[in-house]
C-alpha cells in the first residue's frame, strides 16, 4: 500500500517520522516568499534530516515463515523468522526476537525469547495449555480450545515505533476430529470465558458500512481529488454496490465498488459536507464524506509500470503563496530521490523515474 502525504516544513521532524512509518512517503515542505536561497539550503537540510534520522534510527521487520496455515488442537506450530533491517533488507543489529500467543479474546498464553543468528531464528509453539505443574498432574497436560489465535513476532527495538510494524498473523486452531484422522469436516467451537476478555470489544457495524480515504488524507474545498472507498457488511465482508454523489454544483458522480468492496471517484469538493447514498440488493444506505478544509494542498499519484514512472499532481488553494516546496520520497524509512519546485500557479505536476 502507497501513502502519499502532504505537510508543513514547521512540523517536527522527528515526532513525525516516529507517528508515519510507512512503505512510501511524498512530503512537501512550505515556505513564504522572498527568500529562494534561504528556502533551498533549508529544504536540502531538510531532506538530510530525513536521510540522518534513519543511519540513526533505522527500522527493523520481522516476518514469520509457518509450516502450516492451520492447526488441530495439540498441535505444533513450527516456524522460521526472518529479521532485518527495512532500508537494506540486511541483517538487524537486534539478538533477541520475542514471539507471543495470544488467545483469541487476546489474552497472552506463551512468549517466548528466541536467539537471532544472521538475521534468522527457529521456534515451535506448542498449542497445549501446561499450565502450573500441580494441576499438571490433577488433570494432565490439556490442549487449548479451538479458536483463532495470533501469533505476534517482534524485537524489543521495534517497540520504539508504531505498533503496526510489528508482525502479526492470525491462525485457526480446529477441535480435535471425533475420529482419528478424519479431517474432512473441520470445526471451531469457542469458548471466550476460559481465559478472560483482554481485547476492546469491536464496534457494532450496520448493515451496510462505507468508509471514505481522500487521497493524500484529506478534501480541500475547491480542489480536485481522488477518493477511494470501502463497502462492508456487519461482518467486514466486502459488497459490491453503486455509490452515487451530488455535489453542490449539481454534477453527479457514480462509481461501483468492486474486489472486497472498493472503488474510486473524483471530486471537486465544496466548503459542504457532502452526502453519498449506496445502492445494495435495492436498498439505499445514505453516509457522509469527510468534510473538506478550506485551504491547503492536495497531491494525486499514478504509477505506469510499464513506462517506470511515477507522475505526481500537486494543486494547492488560491491563499496559499509559498513559491517554492520541496518534495521527498522515501522507501522504507529511506531518502532515495529528492526533489525542489517552483510553484508559479496554483498546480504542478511532477514526474519521478522508477526504474532504480
Amino acid at each position: 500500500m502507497i501513502y502519499l502525504r502532504l505537510f508543513y516544513f514547521y512540523k517536527e521532524l522527528t515526532a513525525w517520522l516516529m507517528r508515519r512509518l510507512v512503505l512510501f512517503i511524498v512530503c512537501a515542505a512550505l515556505f513564504s516568499e522572498g527568500r529562494t536561497m534561504a528556502d533551498n539550503e533549508s529544504l536540502m537540510r531538510f531532506a538530510g534530516n530525513i536521510h540522518q534520522f534513519n543511519e540513526l534510527f533505522p527500522q527493523e521487520k520481522v516476518y514469520l515463515q509457518f509450516d502450516n496455515t492451520s492447526y488441530y488442537q495439540g498441535d505444533d506450530i513450527w516456524f522460521k523468522a526472518f529479521v532485518v533491517k527495512s532500508s537494506n533488507l540486511g541483517r538487524s543489529e537486534s539478538g533477541v526476537l520475542y514471539v507471543d500467543l495470544l488467545s483469541p479474546s487476546g489474552v497472552l498464553l506463551q512468549q517466548q525469547k528466541l536467539k537471532i543468528v544472521a538475521g534468522q531464528a527457529d521456534g515451535r509453539i506448542q498449542l497445549v495449555d501446561y499450565a502450573t505443574g500441580q494441576a499438571r498432574q490433577l488433570r494432565g497436560v490439556r490442549p487449548y480450545p479451538s479458536g483463532y489465535y495470533e501469533v505476534r513476532a517482534y524485537t524489543q527495538y521495534m517497540l520504539n515505533f508504531e505498533p503496526d510494524i510489528i508482525f502479526s498473523r492470525v491462525l485457526p486452531v480446529y477441535q480435535t476430529p471425533d475420529q482419528e484422522g478424519d479431517f474432512s469436516n473441520p470445526t471451531i467451537v469457542s469458548d471466550p470465558d476460559r481465559y478472560g476478555q483482554e481485547r476492546p470489544d469491536m464496534e457494532k457495524l450496520r448493515d451496510v458500512n462505507v468508509t471514505f480515504y481522500p487521497e493524500g488524507g484529506n478534501l480541500v474545498s475547491g480542489l480536485p481529488s481522488r477518493v477511494a472507498f470501502k463497502a462492508v457488511d456487519g461482518n467486514g465482508a466486502g459488497l459490491q454496490g453503486k455509490l452515487s454523489i451530488v455535489t453542490d454544483d449539481g454534477q453527479k458522480i457514480v462509481a461501483e465498488s468492486g474486489h472486497e468492496g472498493m472503488g474510486s471517484f473524483d471530486i471537486i469538493p465544496g466548503r459542504r459536507r457532502t452526502d453519498a447514498t449506496f445502492e445494495f440488493n435495492g436498498r439505499k444506505f445514505s453516509s457522509a464524506l469527510p468534510l473538506a478544509k478550506g485551504s491547503g494542498y492536495v497531491m494525486k499519484a499514478d504509477m505506469d509500470d510499464r513506462k517506470n514512472n511515477l507522475t505526481l499532481d500537486i494543486n494547492r488553494s488560491q491563499s496559499r503563496r509559498e513559491q517554492t516546496i520541496g518534495v521527498t520520497v522515501t522507501c522504507r524509512g529511506e531518502l532515495v530521490a529528492f526533489n525542489e519546485l517552483n510553484m508559479d500557479g496554483k498546480e504542478y505536476r511532477l514526474s519521478i523515474d522508477t526504474k532504480e
